[in-house]
């Protein structure tokens, strides 16, 4: 992966979604699909609004990955949905934090706050074994349901990111989400 320098202010450089009434999003063009055998990797940085059904990915209403609420990451590939159990107060309104979420090979799925492995993660039989499609960053479906808040450090891997890479990846961008 190789990134660029911006010479900004740290709140400048993020993609703003501001209170969603502008309905913010970037849309990739077309819907890119990760097959059920393949590995995968999403992380970002998020500073949400609200923290009940806030939409960060999507491909409209089959596949998406949300905020489901304080406590809970909900994934949603295929109509199936599996949700994500995190600690009480990792993710906070107003607040960054740094979400991770790897989906190995063999359809494992392990989901990080701050690098800190969190919640219910392991193998799922439901949503974890079909292909996951995305179009959107920062809403579900373009639009009509946008993420609301902050969102930075978008990357998306192809491939199954080890426990070291997710805590480097964080270590190496976290000085620029103080809160």
């Amino acid at each position: 992966n190789q990134g660029f320098i911006m010479n900004k202010q740290k709140d400048t450089s993020c993609l703003n979604l501001t209170n969603g009434s502008d309905k913010p999003y970037i849309d990739l063009g077309s819907v890119t699909t990760v097959a059920d055998d393949e590995a995968f990797s999403f992380s970002a940085w998020l500073k949400p609004d609200t923290l009940t059904d806030n939409y960060f990915i999507g491909n409209g209403s089959t596949d998406h990955i949300r905020i489901h609420s304080a406590t809970a990451i909900k994934l949603k590939a295929n109509g199936d949905t599996v949700e994500f159990d995190v600690g009480d107060g990792d993710m906070v309104i107003k607040e960054w934090f740094h979400l991770a979420l790897v989906r190995a090979a063999d359809d494992t799925i392990s989901v990080y706050i701050d690098s800190v492995l969190n919640g219910s993660a392991g193998t799922d039989t439901q949503s974890s074994n079909h292909p996951f499609d995305y179009r959107y960053l920062g809403a579900r479906l373009g639009d009509s349901i946008s993420f609301t808040g902050q969102i930075d450090g978008i990357l998306i891997h192809e491939s199954e990111l080890s426990a070291a890479e997710v805590l480097r990846n964080y270590n190496a961008t976290k000085g620029s989400h103080r809160n």
